[in-house]
């Protein structure tokens, strides 16, 4: 899953010029009936462009369910960061 979507930042979207991507956090607040406040996380995949003068965004992916360093992972990648795959054999 996280070669796919480092593919798909890195080559599609990229590479042809159709806006940055970049992974974003948005962060929700909620207090309960009981008074104890919870917070819930929001980790999406997303790319934005200028169209018309306007700044345009669209979510690609959302990647909550994903494991916090799988998330930290897509999100180095489109800064331009490479990750070498491990050789077989070797621990």
């Amino acid at each position: 899953m996280v070669a796919v979507l480092a593919r798909l930042c890195c080559d599609d979207l990229v590479s042809k010029g159709s806006g940055a991507v970049y992974v974003t956090t948005q962060r929700r607040h909620h207090t309960g009936k009981d008074g104890q406040e919870r917070v819930y996380e929001t980790h999406l995949l997303r790319r934005s462009w200028r169209q018309d003068g306007n700044v345009r965004n669209e979510t690609v992916a959302n990647l909550s369910r994903l494991s916090a360093e799988t998330i930290e992972l897509v999100r180095r990648t489109p800064a331009g960061e490479r990750f070498a795959r491990p050789r077989p054999g070797r621990g």
